[in-house]
């Protein structure tokens, strides 16, 4: 038996051998503030490369993706956001975090492959990655990815109907598997029919390759029907229906046909959704409307392919935690946006590599498409 003195003194030796043995690991010295192979960053990619990249707009515009003045562009909005300030050390400036960032996205290099390039620290680099996407998300999503209202539905029609001879068309949805690395005790949750693990990227896209709405961050395991349906999008989409123009005669027809966007056959049927017909003992008009809208839908495939061919590490998983996953892959669209409207629409070279890299191009798919376009 102890006595309750005996047992609290005990108590109060162990507490005072706690905070010494705490103090006495805070006034150690460190072993070292950084690696010696870090010390020399002045010899890093971004000093002895990205610097004098600017001398060079063509190289520039390889090694970045974008041409100097967009560059440029991103760095101004952003600076404030990412800028940081210290008594004991030199930071970062933010080129260099923005330089890091974007090399990160345009090769998927792993974070410790990139800290012998630029002699950072992986971790620095993934917080850094992680920093300037949000920062660009949040300055330039208003600019660049804003909600449409009735005067941008028109626009964006009548765009479709030049290009696509498709009338009444304000934007075509599909969805795009990003490859994640298996999140902690997620179970199946993330794990697609396809056979890896994913995040599921929604978009509507318009006739010149940009998203109008993305959403971010479903799990790869549902369908797309299932995922557009408990997605942000399909809330913003049902809110804001009532900003579509109202249904209005086709040309040379008494028609009056709602405006809407153009989905395949996975997505439910809706007032403002377009789908083509069941594949089903189809008459010769119903194969022709199901060409015409499977050509017309190609703009949001295609987005999809130019972002995924400009910024290689959508072709790789991508090893962060999801909520880190999510900001990349909304900067990355973002940055899609950014660079059509300065730097202008891609060319055809471009579109036809993104067409030839995108999934909808696996046998099955393109054989049921070459057999209907046959057919019409």
């Amino acid at each position: 038996m102890f006595s309750s003195s005996s047992s609290s003194g005990s108590e109060d030796e162990w507490n005072d051998l706690l905070d010494s043995s705490y103090n006495l690991y805070l006034n150690s010295p460190r072993s070292c503030w950084v690696h010696d192979l870090l010390t020399d960053y002045k010899n890093g990619e971004y000093f002895q490369t990205c610097i004098k990249l600017r001398e060079y707009p063509e190289k520039f515009k390889e090694y970045f993706r974008m041409n100097i003045h967009t560059y440029d562009y991103i760095l101004d909005n952003i600076s404030n956001d990412i800028k940081k300030y210290s008594n004991f050390r030199e930071c970062i400036q933010p080129d260099e975090k923005l330089a890091i960032t974007i090399r990160y996205l345009s090769t998927g290099m792993s974070f410790r492959a990139l800290e012998f390039l630029f002699k950072r620290h992986h971790y620095t680099i993934g917080k850094i990655v992680e920093d300037v996407c949000v920062a660009i998300w949040n300055q330039l999503f208003t600019k660049h990815m804003p909600i449409p209202n009735k005067e941008n539905y028109l626009k964006i029609s009548s765009t479709f109907e030049v290009l696509w001879n498709f009338p009444h068309v304000v934007g075509c949805l599909d969805g795009k598997h990003l490859r994640v690395k298996c999140p902690e005790k997620s179970g199946s949750m993330f794990f697609n029919y396809k056979g890896y693990y994913s995040i599921v990227l929604q978009g509507v896209a318009d006739a010149n390759y940009k998203f109008i709405f993305v959403d971010v961050g479903a799990y790869g395991k549902q369908s797309d029907s299932g995922t557009f349906l408990a997605s942000d999008l399909y809330d913003i989409l049902d809110k804001y229906k009532n900003s579509l123009p109202r249904p209005t005669k086709i040309k040379d027809t008494e028609i009056d046909m709602p405006y809407v966007m153009l989905a395949d056959d996975a997505y439910p049927l809706k007032e403002y959704i377009l789908k083509p017909y069941l594949k089903r003992q189809l008459t010769h008009e119903e194969m022709i409307f199901n060409y015409r809208l499977s050509r017309c839908r190609r703009c949001i495939e295609c987005a999809f392919g130019i972002m995924c061919t400009k910024w290689r590490l959508l072709y790789k998983p991508i090893e962060t935690k999801i909520e880190k996953a999510e900001n990349i892959a909304k900067a990355i669209t973002l940055l899609h946006n950014i660079i059509i409207d300065l730097d202008g629409s891609p060319n055809a070279m471009a579109i036809e590599e993104a067409m030839e890299s995108f999934e909808f191009q696996k046998k099955k798919k393109s054989r049921n498409y070459k057999y209907f376009t046959k057919k019409s």
